[in-house]
């Protein structure tokens, strides 16, 4: 699969004093019925979407606030129609 992690529509943003919204696209071989956002720092899990159930995968906001000079990452994981979970991977 080849997919592409954005964060405000970018691939590696700089300096974002607002809160974020993550989109993901790509070859992507199943139906996607449900996301799991995960934000991490050097200090661990900042933010857990837990399961939402939606087919979206654009512009989704993100319900925290940002720490400036903070470095963040993000991965997303995708529920298929027959119930399984495959991640996507892990942002810059």
């Amino acid at each position: 699969m080849s997919i592409d992690l954005l964060t405000n529509g970018m691939d590696r943003p700089l300096g974002l004093d607002f809160a974020p919204a993550f989109s993901w696209r790509g070859d992507i071989p199943f139906t996607q019925t449900a996301y799991r956002i995960t934000v991490r720092t050097g200090g661990g899990t900042v933010y857990d979407s837990d399961w939402v159930d939606s087919t979206d995968s654009q512009w989704i906001p993100a319900a925290f606030p940002l720490t400036g000079r903070t470095a963040y990452t993000w991965s997303v994981s995708l529920r298929d129609t027959e119930g399984g979970t495959h991640d996507l991977g892990e942002s810059g």
